[in-house]
């Protein structure tokens, strides 16, 4: 049985192997959660993490990732503020709601 080249289909195409992709999302990720001054995660990035599982989790990834590219990541970073944006419901204040459906030609009752 052979297996398909994924490295050298990844070559072909241009892209970047899974891994430094996956590796990328995480670390943008865990900037965002750092940035975000109310989001919970701020908060476990913060506090020491809970050596007793053998699983990682995005917590344990993301600060390896930190501390693999140090150099390579900002000193400075800029917190992100949410936006409260309304809800499409609050937006548009004349809408319609339809429980009925058109036809173009009446239905016919059979026998």
């Amino acid at each position: 049985m052979k297996t398909t080249p994924i490295d050298e289909m990844e070559k072909v195409a241009c892209t970047p192997p899974l891994s430094y992709r996956r590796d990328t999302k995480t670390l943008i990720q865990a900037e965002k959660y750092k940035n975000m001054p109310t989001h919970p995660m701020k908060a476990r990035f913060r506090d020491l993490t809970s050596g007793r599982l053998k699983r990682s989790s995005f917590v344990h990834r993301s600060k390896r990732l930190i501390r693999t590219y140090k150099d390579d990541l900002p000193d400075i970073t800029k917190d992100i503020t949410p936006t409260l944006s309304p809800t499409p419901w609050e937006q548009h204040h004349n809408f319609t709601i339809r429980t009925t459906i058109a036809t173009t030609c009446p239905m016919r009752a059979t026998a």
